[in-house]
């Protein structure tokens, strides 16, 4: 088992630096740190069969050659009519990736503002319309929480989604804050829900912990 996990080592230290990339922009493809990057490298532990598999086709070689540091031997049979394959994807270079994240960085601040921009138009209409209807100024405060939802959505498809944890937590106390808040203003003090919030951070902090030792 030590020599499979010196083999693996050695064959991520090789490949990724004939790739040119380092192990900052390795992690990033693989949405660990560039210290899980350094353990596997120094042979301190392995990654799991998916990061293996998705390692392979990052490097365009065969799971073989990456764990065992050769291709699989078969038998000699009559050659076969070749089969069209999907082209592999080759990851970008760091310049085109960083140009990738401005745009989903972007795309993410134009969705949040549009949040916002709704809960102005609902202040104005409420202004307008309606405006002996009290505490309708509500609406910025129920943006933050909506706004934190959409942000879990962009981060876990294209930035870092170990950063969810965070987010997470401003989430679960955002909404805290929202339900007191909204009963304050009618005279109703519930400061008690903010106890609902120290079990599900409790949560939060242990499934952080627990992500970070598998890695």
């Amino acid at each position: 088992m030590s020599e499979t996990k010196h083999i693996i080592a050695q064959n991520i230290t090789r490949l990724r630096q004939s790739a040119g990339m380092t192990q900052k922009e390795l992690a990033s493809h693989l949405t660990y740190s560039d210290k899980a990057v350094s353990k596997w490298e120094r042979g301190e532990s392995t990654p799991d069969i998916g990061t293996l598999v998705a390692m392979a086709e990052l490097f365009d070689v065969s799971l073989d050659l990456l764990v065992r540091g050769k291709e699989p031997t078969v038998p000699a049979v009559a050659p076969a009519a070749p089969e069209p394959t999907a082209p592999t994807a080759k990851p970008l270079d760091p310049a085109a990736q960083k140009r990738l994240d401005i745009r989903h960085g972007v795309i993410t601040l134009i969705v949040i503002l549009l949040v916002w921009a709704a809960a102005g138009v609902t202040f104005l209409m409420f202004y307008s319309l309606a405006p002996t209807l009290p505490h309708y100024w509500l609406c910025f405060l129920y943006a933050v929480p909506v706004s934190l939802v959409l942000f879990v959505i962009f981060n876990t498809l294209w930035f870092i989604p170990r950063r969810n944890f965070a987010i997470f937590s401003s989430l679960v106390w955002s909404v805290l804050l929202c339900i007191q808040v909204h009963f304050a203003c009618y005279g109703i003090n519930v400061w008690q829900v903010y106890l609902a919030g120290i079990p599900a951070q409790i949560a939060i902090l242990l499934s952080y912990n627990l992500l970070k030792k598998s890695a």
